[in-house]
């Protein structure tokens, strides 16, 4: 969403294309049956104008498709489609809309749909899916209603449920934070209370979170490459999935931690900075995407999660942490221990005379290397 950044976005680094939506947009272009329009409630018009006219559909932009049907200013989105109707004399009753946003303050399905016209709820934006239901609901006459998203309207559908189940923690994080910490990036979760600290050596389940985050300081750690990969999901993921594992290490007071190794170390491994880090760190490693996102509830806090005991041996260990970024500190209470990644995960086990480490290759860790094994 164009509100949570604070610098004006370029195309590819900063905002991006979904997946199915260039097809699409080069399906609408062939048409010549069809106009194209575009919606936006969005504060940032400038910046939106600007990207639209960068997007190319085949020989042409965006901006050229929708051939001045573009309404961009804060409000009700209904004012937006009464101009379009006004400018394109298009009726309501011929008019296919998409919209992410169902309902609520900031809904514009169930308004939109009011004025008359169809309605197609995207809740993960425009996928091939929610495009072709739109369509097929459209052309079997349906109007004045939203066609609503289901859980078994997803590609992957979920198992079933006689599939066996694992109960585990879990906690629900904002985006980009989800994706940082299972990327590799991000090694230290930090709170205002000391809720991790009894999950010390358990596994924990990461929720990807629906919302954003609102600081963007974690995009001065990184470089623009780093920036596209970092905080991208995997192709089965989505926003609402349960989507991979991480050991949770140990949890120390942030100020403690940053007086033993510096704030500037600190903000690299929490991607916040000093004013934005909470009172308590945890130390997480291991990070391990799963093969496909299970689509669960959140909930605040650490709670209980069931999750296909399938997904758990399918999870795939995040890629090495990048160039020149520190390990975290994850110590027991009798003595401190770091874990790090590199292309090896080193593991130094507390003792009273010092840790005594060793190296352990790539590939599928033993259990000694996770502390629950797995």
């Amino acid at each position: 969403e164009l509100y949570t950044l604070t610098t004006e976005p370029e195309l590819a680094r900063d905002v991006r294309l979904l997946e199915d939506v260039p097809e699409i947009l080069a399906e609408l272009a062939e048409r010549d049956d069809v106009r194209v329009a575009i919606a936006s409630r969005t504060s940032r018009q400038q910046w939106a104008r600007k990207l639209i006219k960068q997007v190319r559909v085949g020989d042409t932009t965006l901006e050229a498709l929708c051939a001045g049907r573009i309404e961009i200013y804060p409000g009700d989105k209904r004012q937006h489609l009464r101009r379009l109707r006004k400018r394109t004399g298009v009726d309501f009753g011929e008019t296919l809309f998409f919209d992410d946003a169902l309902a609520g303050r900031y809904g514009n399905c169930e308004r939109a749909a009011d004025l008359g016209l169809l309605a197609c709820h995207t809740p993960h934006g425009l996928t091939r899916e929610r495009w072709r239901a739109g369509l097929a609901a459209f052309a079997a006459g349906q109007r004045g209603t939203v066609v609503a998203f289901h859980e078994d309207d997803e590609v992957l559908p979920r198992p079933p449920p006689t599939q066996p189940q694992e109960t585990l923690p879990c906690v629900s994080l904002a985006m980009p934070f989800a994706a940082l910490l299972l990327n590799g990036v991000k090694t230290l979760e930090t709170r205002n209370q000391p809720i991790f600290e009894a999950l010390e050596g358990q596994r924990c389940l990461v929720r990807v979170g629906q919302k954003d985050w609102a600081d963007d300081f974690w995009r001065t750690l990184l470089s623009d490459d780093e920036r596209a990969t970092a905080a991208a999901l995997p192709r089965n993921v989505r926003r609402g999935d349960i989507a991979g594992l991480v050991d949770v290490g140990c949890t120390r007071k942030s100020a403690d931690v940053a007086k033993e190794r510096g704030w500037a170390l600190v903000e690299k491994e929490t991607m916040l900075s000093q004013s934005g880090c909470a009172t308590f760190s945890t130390a997480v490693a291991n990070p391990s995407w799963f093969a496909r996102g299970f689509r669960a509830k959140g909930s605040p806090g650490i709670y209980r999660a069931q999750v296909p005991a399938s997904l758990l041996s399918s999870s795939a260990e995040a890629p090495p942490r990048r160039r020149g970024q520190s390990a975290s500190t994850s110590s027991s209470r009798s003595a401190p221990a770091r874990v790090a990644r590199t292309g090896y995960l080193r593991a130094v086990a507390p003792s009273s005379g010092g840790g005594k480490e060793a190296t352990i290759p790539p590939g599928p860790p033993p259990a000694v290397a996770h502390t629950t094994g797995g």
